[in-house]
């Protein structure tokens, strides 16, 4: 769904002079938001401070109701900063952290991968190929439309006897503008409330778990050569984030900051350990999803933003993240309650420079590779 904040405001049959936003810019107003149409309306018992809720759990705010709550914020200086919309839970938490002087942690950073970029070929002893997208995990349709009707999950499954072998191709030629943003972002908010530390998971270690519980189905020897691609491939793409995040440590030398990923095989091994307690109780494993190939990448993505409080105990963290990121803050939210305050601070999804698609669903040729003045 796209939808600007002055259509969702009229499609509610709401004046704008009766809702927060009545002081918003026409730029803020009219900010394109391609998310899912799950908005609905907080009502405080006062019209002019209705406000737009997110999933019910996100509310919608521009940059100076954001720095009405958190001055320290107008430090942030990226490009399209004061047009933005940001959804926000959690603030008066962070109020409450920098007043008292409590150490604030920051869990933030991209998906590594994007629609087209990675795609998987899963040819059979036929001589017949089937391409899905990675990402997505949809079947590819003359490499532009999507078979909605079965993941790569569910046909392997299906068809394992049949799979001769399963290869995949590499189009990703750097990091895109929005993931180089949800560093910058990371960064910038980090330094903006003089954060403990910075947390950036670099999660090939959930896509590796992915296509490991896809491939549960095929003969092992297949199983460990598809996986030994797939690593080499990964294991690029993850470089090309690290090399960005040393750029932008340089940039914010005041940042102390963690990364974790797949090959840092100690610091995953304390993630494991630590998150356990709270990850491996049946209450949370029910709730995580029915799709047997997600689980373990989901427990993955609900438990990084415990990263600050494993690693030094901090109790006030902040999610700074795309909104899409949503249900992964509740649900972690949910898991770890009672041992640390989470807070978020969730960016919109960018668009391509013809403003067509978001840049994550970008074609290849529409993607901005390395194109950072896009976002700075």
């Amino acid at each position: 769904m796209e939808k600007t904040l002055r259509q969702l405001i009229a499609d509610s049959g709401r004046e704008l002079e009766c809702t927060i936003y009545r002081d918003c810019s026409p730029k803020t107003l009219d900010f394109r938001l391609v998310s899912s149409d799950l908005y609905n309306w907080e009502e405080t018992g006062r019209p002019e401070q209705q406000r737009l809720l997110y999933k019910n759990i996100v509310a919608t705010l521009d940059y100076r109701m954001l720095t009405e709550s958190l001055p320290e914020l107008r430090a942030l200086d990226f490009r399209k900063r004061d047009g933005f919309l940001y959804f926000t839970a959690g603030l008066e938490n962070i109020r409450s952290a920098i007043d008292e002087g409590r150490r604030i942690g920051i869990k933030g950073g991209p998906c590594i991968f994007s629609v087209h970029e990675v795609l998987t070929d899963v040819r059979f002893r036929d001589g017949s190929v089937h391409t899905f997208d990675y990402s997505t995990g949809k079947m590819y349709q003359r490499g532009t439309t999507f078979d909605t009707q079965m993941s790569l999950g569910e046909f392997v499954r299906l068809h394992a006897p049949e799979i001769e072998n399963i290869t995949f191709r590499d189009q990703k030629q750097d990091v895109t503008p929005q993931e180089y943003a949800n560093l910058l972002y990371a960064f910038q908010v980090s330094a903006a409330v003089h954060a403990a530390l910075l947390v950036i998971p670099l999660p090939d270690m959930s896509y590796k778990k992915y296509l490991s519980a896809v491939l549960e189905h095929v003969d092992a020897p297949l199983r460990e050569s598809v996986m030994r691609e797939f690593e080499r491939i990964l294991y690029r793409v993850t470089d090309l984030f690290l090399e960005r995040i040393r750029q932008l440590s340089a940039e914010y030398p005041s940042v102390r900051f963690r990364v974790l990923h797949d090959r840092d095989r100690e610091f995953c091994d304390f993630f494991y350990q630590k998150r356990a307690p709270f990850i491996e109780r049946h209450r949370v494993l029910r709730a995580l999803t029915a799709i047997p190939e997600k689980v373990e990448p989901i427990k993955d993505y609900i438990s990084m933003q415990g990263l600050p409080y494993y690693l030094e105990g901090i109790t006030d963290i902040i999610e700074v993240d795309s909104v899409d990121e949503t249900d992964s803050y509740r649900k972690s939210q949910k898991a770890h309650k009672g041992a640390f305050s989470l807070s978020c601070i969730l960016f919109p999804e960018l668009l391509c420079a013809d403003g067509s698609t978001t840049i994550y669903n970008a074609p290849l040729d529409k993607k901005g590779y390395g194109e950072y003045g896009l976002v700075r």
